[in-house]
């Protein structure tokens, strides 16, 4: 397990994801210090974050905080969601790319934008 701290574009991802939960005032003092974890993601680009200055965290996922999409280098839609653990402290972003392939790179800040839900059609169900 390889531990190191957030590249720039990781940081400015966090910081809009914070941004989008309404939790960036709450953290933004912290960002600076956090240490990564690289997930077992096949290359996607998730991390966990851990708080150097606590002995003892709390690894345990919460709930999701927030979320964003982008286009990554080779067009492809990326979703980039911030799970929160159980004390409320960013815990990981959790990265997929639609075809599963590894992360090419994360785009600077203002280059993010809302998660679009395709709405499938009702095909009917026979009832009507």
């Amino acid at each position: 397990m390889s531990m190191r701290l957030l590249t720039i574009n990781e940081t400015g991802l966090l910081r809009e994801l914070l941004r989008r939960a309404g939790l960036l005032d709450i953290h933004e003092g912290q960002l600076g210090g956090l240490i990564v974890e690289d997930m077992d993601d096949g290359g996607m680009g998730s991390i966990r974050l851990h708080r150097p200055d606590v002995l003892i965290e709390c690894a345990q996922m919460d709930k999701k905080a927030s979320e964003l999409q982008f286009l990554d280098a080779d067009g492809v839609l990326v979703i980039a969601s911030l799970n929160l653990n159980i004390e409320g402290f960013p815990f990981e972003i959790d990265i997929w790319k639609v075809n599963s392939e590894p992360l090419q790179f994360i785009p600077e800040q203002g280059k993010f934008t809302d998660v679009e839900y395709t709405v499938i059609p009702d095909k009917g169900n026979g009832l009507e």
